[in-house]
């Protein structure tokens, strides 16, 4: 809800209500299962992830092509920027 996550993740601590009702007007929640890509490397994107819970893990490719685990991101944390 609009009142959790105002109370809940300091970016949106001091947001006005009115303001925090606008921003989250179009918002899409959904969950993800385990080791499901929500964004791949080098595909466009017009969606920011706000993560709620739990857990998500930010991999890229090396040069040589390995996968490489670059940030762990948790609650409140902004992705696909």
């Amino acid at each position: 809800s609009q009142h959790a996550l105002s109370q809940g993740l300091p970016l949106f601590r001091e947001v006005p209500h009115q303001l925090l009702t606008s921003l989250l007007a179009d918002h899409r929640p959904f969950e993800a299962a385990a080791d499901h890509p929500l964004i791949v490397q080098g595909d466009w994107s017009d969606s920011v992830f706000l993560l709620l819970n739990g857990l998500a893990k930010v991999r890229r490719f090396s040069f040589s092509g390995q996968e490489v685990t670059v940030a762990l991101l948790g609650p409140g944390d902004l992705f696909g920027e």
